[in-house]
């Protein structure tokens, strides 16, 4: 799934990239000191770019379904009712229901594997 900003929910956003400093035990920052943002890249945008880089890091590092769970958020891929628009943010059920299954319960799962 590409990013859009049309499907863009912050406190979920800043949730995968939580996710990711989590799983892979380093701040997003820290990958970009010294980094030159390629050029013409708008403002805030690498920040998610780090984030892209580090998702397949942190499955290979954490799990798959961490990598999902991770993945949902950054890219805001939940189903919304009201024809895939996030008016509302998480209010609507469909989306909280969409994101206790994409999100949460993965990774409830990966708490209960890590735990054994």
């Amino acid at each position: 799934m590409e990013y859009s900003p049309l499907r863009h929910i912050p406190e979920l956003y800043g949730l995968g990239l939580i996710l990711l400093e989590l799983g892979r035990g380093k701040l997003l920052v820290d990958s970009a000191v010294g980094r030159q943002p390629p050029s013409g890249l708008k403002e805030g945008m690498m920040e998610h770019l780090m984030a892209c880089e580090h998702l397949a890091a942190v499955g290979r590092d954490v799990g798959a379904a961490y990598e999902r769970a991770a993945r949902v958020c950054i890219y805001c891929d939940l189903e919304f009712g009201l024809e895939g628009k996030t008016v509302g943010g998480l209010q609507s059920l469909e989306a909280r229901e969409s994101f206790w299954r994409k999100v949460v319960v993965p990774l409830e799962e990966c708490w209960r594997l890590f735990n054994e």
